[in-house]
Formats: C-alpha cells, sequence, structure tokens
C-alpha cells in the first residue's frame, strides 16, 4: 500500500477512537412524528425520548400477529391478523436537518436489505419480479407513511430514529397499488386502441412509469407484512421498453441530448449524478460528459448532502451503436417526480469511450453480496455510494457504518486488462492479521466512522472495494504475499472474479460458525 494512504488510515483509526471515547449524552426536548421528510419543523413543546442507546439498533424489527383494522378499500383480508413489523433507521448529524436525513438513508438500507430478499425468492414474471424491479440503489424505494422520533444527542451529534411499520406505513402502500393497477389496466386498455407514434409513446412512457412503481411498492408492502393479490396485470415490459426505443427522439449531438433530458425540469438545487449502464458503477468518458452537458442547464449542488432533488441516469448501448439513455429525478423521501429519456445517434458520442472496462466483473462484483438485517455493513465515500468520480489530485474519504459492534476488513480489487489482482487494504500497524481487521465500538454503532483520507494520484481508472464485516472476530483471512505495495490475495492474480466469489465463500463459511456476517460494495473512477 502507497505510504500516504497508510498515514491517513493511521491518523483516521486515532480520530475515530477519539471521538468514540469522548461520546457522551446530553439531554434534548424535541419528539416528533409524522410524514418522512428531512425538512420538517420540529416542535419544541413535545414529550421528551430518553431511549436507551443499546435498545436502539436500526434494521427490522417483527412482533407476534395483531389484528388488522378493517380497510374497506385495502387488499387485504378483513380482520386477518398479522404480524407487527417496524423497520428503524438511526442517524447522526451536527444539525437537525442532517440528522433527519441520516436517519432516513440508514431507514431505506434496512428496507433495501429485505427488498433484495424478496427479489431473489420470487418466482413469476409478473408484480414483483419482473427485470424492473431489480433494486440496486437505495434511491429507487419509495418512503410512505414514515415517522421520526429525536432521540438524546450525543456530545457532538444530533441523533433521529427514523422508522415505517405495518400499521400506518402499510395501508398506505396498499391504496397506492390498488390506485396503480387500475392506472395499469387502463392504459394496457389505450394502447390496443391507439395508432398515432405520439400518442402510443406518451401512454408507453406512463405505463412504464406506473409498473416501476407497482413493482417497487409491492416489494416494499411484502417486506412490511404482504400485498395480498397475486400479481399485478399481466404486460410485457421488454416488448413496450423495445417499441419506446423505436418510438424515442433521437438526437444528433451530446449537446442536443442534454437539453431534451433536462427540458421539463423545473426543480433546483440538484444533485446530479453521470449515467452508468445497469449494474455498473464505472463512469465512463462518455457519462462523464453527458453529465456536464447536463449540469450547465440545471441548478445543480455539488454535493449529495446539500441537494433538494437527486438525479439518477442509466443507459444502454444498442445494437446499431446508438445510446438509449434515461434520467430521473428524485426528491428527499425517494419519490420521482420528472422523468425524461432519449436516443443519442452513434456519431454523436462515438468519440467518447461508454462500455465500462469491467462489465462482467462488475456484475458479479454488485449483485448476490452477503447481506443481513440483524447485521448491517455499509462503505461509502463523503459523496455517497453512486456513479462517483474523482479527478487527480481530488480528495476521498473513505467511511464504514455497522448497526451491531463487530470488526470488518477491506478487499481491494483490480481490474485491469494487464494488472489483475486482488489484494486486502493494510488498515494498522501490526503483524498477521491484526493489520487488516479493525473493530467498531457499541460507541460507534449506527455512526459513519473515517477510516481513511487520501489524495487520487495516477494511475488513475476504476477502484473497486469490498467488505466484509461480523460481529464475531475473523478466524480466517485470506493468505496474501506482500508485492509491489500490495498485500496480494493468493491465486487472485488475473481471477478477480473468482476471488470476489471465493471472499463470499469464505464469509460463508465463517457464518456458519454462529457469526452474522455482511457486506458492502464501492466502485469509483478516477481521471486526469
Amino acid at each position: 500500500m502507497p505510504l500516504y494512504f497508510k498515514a491517513s488510515l493511521t491518523i483516521a483509526l486515532m480520530i475515530s477512537l477519539l471521538a468514540a471515547c469522548s461520546s457522551s449524552t446530553v439531554p434534548i426536548d424535541v419528539e416528533t412524528a409524522g410524514s418522512i421528510s428531512p425538512k420538517t419543523n420540529v416542535s419544541d413543546n413535545v414529550a421528551v425520548s430518553n431511549a436507551s442507546f443499546d435498545g436502539l439498533e436500526a434494521g427490522v424489527e417483527s412482533t407476534p400477529a395483531i389484528k388488522v383494522a378493517a380497510n374497506k378499500t385495502a387488499s387485504v383480508a378483513l380482520g386477518k391478523s398479522k404480524p407487527y413489523v417496524k423497520i428503524k433507521g438511526i442517524g447522526y448529524g451536527v444539525t437537525v436537518s442532517q440528522s433527519r436525513r441520516d436517519a432516513l438513508d440508514n431507514l431505506v438500507s434496512s428496507i433495501q436489505i429485505d427488498v433484495l430478499k424478496e427479489v431473489r425468492i420470487c418466482t413469476n414474471d409478473f408484480g414483483d419480479c419482473g427485470s424492473i424491479v431489480r433494486v440496486n440503489t437505495q434511491s429507487e424505494l419509495p418512503i410512505l407513511g414514515g415517522q421520526f422520533k429525536r432521540l438524546v444527542n450525543t456530545q457532538d451529534n444530533v441523533r433521529f430514529l427514523a422508522w415505517v411499520d405495518s400499521n400506518n406505513a402499510l395501508p398506505m402502500y396498499i391504496r397506492d397499488l390498488d390506485r396503480l393497477e387500475m392506472r395499469i389496466e387502463k392504459s394496457i386498455a389505450k394502447l390496443k386502441t391507439l395508432k398515432s407514434p405520439n400518442q402510443r409513446y406518451r401512454v408507453i412512457s406512463e405505463l412504464l412509469g406506473f409498473i416501476a412503481q407497482y413493482d417497487k411498492k409491492r416489494l416494499v408492502a411484502n417486506v412490511l407484512g404482504g400485498y395480498e393479490k397475486k400479481s399485478r396485470p399481466e404486460v410485457s415490459i421488454h416488448h413496450l421498453k423495445d417499441e419506446l426505443k423505436q418510438l424515442e427522439k433521437k438526437a444528433n449531438s451530446l449537446s442536443f441530448a442534454a437539453e431534451i433530458l433536462v427540458k421539463n425540469i423545473s426543480v433546483t438545487n440538484i444533485f446530479i449524478q453521470a449515467p452508468h449502464i445497469k449494474d455498473t458503477q464505472e463512469v465512463t468518458p462518455f457519462a462523464k460528459v453527458i453529465k456536464d452537458y447536463m449540469s450547465k442547464s440545471l441548478d445543480t449542488v455539488s454535493v449529495e448532502h446539500a441537494a433538494k432533488y437527486n438525479m439518477q441516469g442509466e443507459y444502454e448501448v444498442l445494437e446499431n451503436g446508438d445510446i438509449y439513455l434515461s434520467y430521473k429525478v428524485v426528491d428527499l423521501n425517494y419519490k420521482v417526480v420528472n422523468r425524461s429519456s432519449v436516443i443519442i445517434e452513434q456519431q454523436a458520442h462515438d468519440y467518447l469511450r461508454s462500455k465500462p472496462s469491467a462489465v462482467a466483473f462488475e456484475k458479479v462484483f454488485h449483485s448476490n453480496i452477503v447481506l443481513n438485517n440483524d447485521f448491517h455493513a455499509e462503505l461509502k465515500t463523503q459523496d455517497g455510494k453512486n456513479s462517483l468520480y474523482y479527478k487527480i489530485g481530488d480528495r476521498v474519504t473513505l467511511f464504514v457504518r455497522l448497526n451491531k459492534p463487530g470488526y470488518y476488513y477491506i478487499i481491494g480489487h483490480i481490474t485491469q486488462a494487464n494488472d489483475e489482482l486482488s489484494y486486502l487494504l493494510e488498515l494498522n500497524d501490526g503483524y498477521g492479521n491484526e493489520q487488516f481487521v479493525r473493530e467498531i465500538l457499541p460507541e460507534q454503532v449506527n455512526r459513519y466512522v473515517e477510516i481513511a483520507s487520501f489524495d487520487v494520484i495516477p494511475p488513475h481508472g476504476v477502484e473497486h472495494l469490498q467488505l466484509m464485516a461480523a460481529n464475531k472476530p475473523f478466524k480466517k483471512l485470506p493468505n496474501t504475499t506482500y508485492s509491489e505495495g500490495y498485500y496480494v490475495i493468493e491465486g487472485s492474480k488475473g481471477r478477480v472474479t473468482q476471488t470476489v466469489r471465493s471472499m463470499r465463500g469464505l464469509g460463508n463459511r465463517h457464518k456458519n460458525n454462529s457469526a452474522l456476517i455482511s457486506e458492502s460494495t464501492l466502485t469509483y473512477t478516477t481521471a486526469e
């Protein structure tokens, strides 16, 4: 490992330990509940919440069945007993707004784990399992009926609890699902009679939006206790998307494509992300340039935590060389407020690389990761964890967050064509495994703990980091050999995809020893 990186890790470790040792609580006088909105004002005359820190863990809480209130508009059987489900997130911040936002993000992470489990176990092609419900980012998940409670402060942070539960949130999801089902049926019926290309384009766009909302809300509803209708109305998403691409507006320049994508966006304070190909996170030269063109026409912010809206894009390189690019604008409640798309002709982007350098690796790296809601791990930078792009000289800070005390180590993967290998990141001074493993103390639980801060230096490219965490000390780590500044994992040279799979297998063997295991992955791009 380069010396500058090792030194910054040591400094970060000292800072995090000092913060943990000085963590104490001071009384506060606010408790609030209501609709999820980090900007909502809190009242100063509500009862104090002195909930014990040790009893507040982010994740899913379930209790025995209770009687569901009769609801004539809901699709659950009236009077049927249902288990009470509550999903929680805990947030920290210097201000009330920052703390509430962090609690909401933590809540969505908790929901995300169970949603991914739902996707994995379902088997039909309609309702829960269409390709559109392959939820890969937190921002894809809609939050309804969320509530907040302010907790006792720590010495240096405001603390909030955010949650959704089956009593309040589930009926809201059910009402929305019933409403969306009717809209989907109406749109399908319209398409059977429409001939005009413009009208078909409009209705297909609306229909795909309704289906996206339905499938994602259906998944969250299932996590909260279930939506009992068997499936949504049958329709081929693949065929709809193919027709939409045929009808899509075409742009013969990147500047014109950007104009089309931002045309109907009137909101401000937008954090715009570079688009990416599905199941990958590399920011290609094409993605960087189109993002820059769009930014010129929007009111944007440079850091995500200052944004009121997040703009996320995804693209596909078509067989004829054209690119189908779609964007959506998402508010702080993860609600989509705008969608736009365009076909960019090949001659308009041909001078820029648009295909990620390691598509096959990324698809394995970012899918089927080890998830556990009882023990949840996150790895991110100061700019989040999606579509990350840094220039040489930029400073990058890495953070780890666990929802329980535990241990972690980090594996780096290099995927360059002539230099493919995996290595253990040296986190501490010492010998053997103690060089690579760190501990999250009880006082650090549910906080983002800084583990490294470093300047981006040549050579540039794409970096992949894999966090492995457990609630018990690791009995075995991968064998390594020190070579040219890296603790190279034995057998990884030229075999990084296989190494990712074997690391997950190693984690599962540790899991068999009654340990709780979790994983988080991070990809970021560096350029001159």
